[in-house]
């Protein structure tokens, strides 16, 4: 089983279709799954990350085989709008701590966790910023070796924010949504 921790529908959809997913819960976490893939929807933060990945993960406990991975959107202070990474390091912002994915894996970008939006770009001293990595993690980390554990990011803005940001993630999302599915579907 690959599960799969995603914090917004508009970022899962094309997992959903591709993987043709059928919702089997809806409370307190929308979960969808086939024979192969479990994946839930956990709400923005890390907390909300931390508390789905722990719940799908109790409920549908994994096997020794089995890998996670969280995907979603991030933003950046200057990689490029569109680009679609694994992640190798982690800094969470809220308790000073740094978490390092498995290292034996070339050319992964570092992550900024933070509690809430910033567009103070000098905060960020790594490659990319999300709300959702440290708590996915740290959960993540209790059920399965580091070797199993992925993090891709897409980064749908450069830390600028505006009323129709919920639509740009939604086109930058869909227009690597196939290079996407190679990095997720990949153990």
């Amino acid at each position: 089983m690959r599960y799969i921790v995603v914090a917004l529908k508009a970022e899962a959809n094309f997992i959903i279709d591709t993987l043709n997913l059928e919702l089997i819960e809806k409370d307190p976490f929308l979960i969808y799954q086939n024979s192969s893939y479990s994946l839930v929807l956990s709400g923005i933060g890390s907390l909300n990350a931390a508390v789905a990945t722990t719940y799908l993960l109790t409920k549908y406990p994994p096997k020794e085989l089995d890998s996670i991975v969280n995907f979603g959107s991030c933003g950046a202070v200057s990689t490029k709008v569109g680009t679609t990474a694994f992640i190798g390091k982690i800094v969470d912002r809220c308790n000073d701590s740094v978490y390092h994915l498995d290292s034996t894996k070339k050319g992964r970008l570092s992550i900024t966790t933070i509690s809430q939006i910033t567009t103070d770009k000098a905060q960020i001293k790594t490659d990319l910023v999300d709300m959702e990595s440290s708590g996915f993690y740290l959960s993540a980390k209790r059920f399965f070796k580091i070797k199993d554990i992925e993090i891709i990011k897409t980064v749908t803005d450069n830390m600028a924010f505006d009323e129709s940001i919920h639509d740009k993630i939604v086109e930058v999302i869909e227009s690597v949504s196939s290079k996407a599915m190679e990095m997720i579907c990949q153990k």
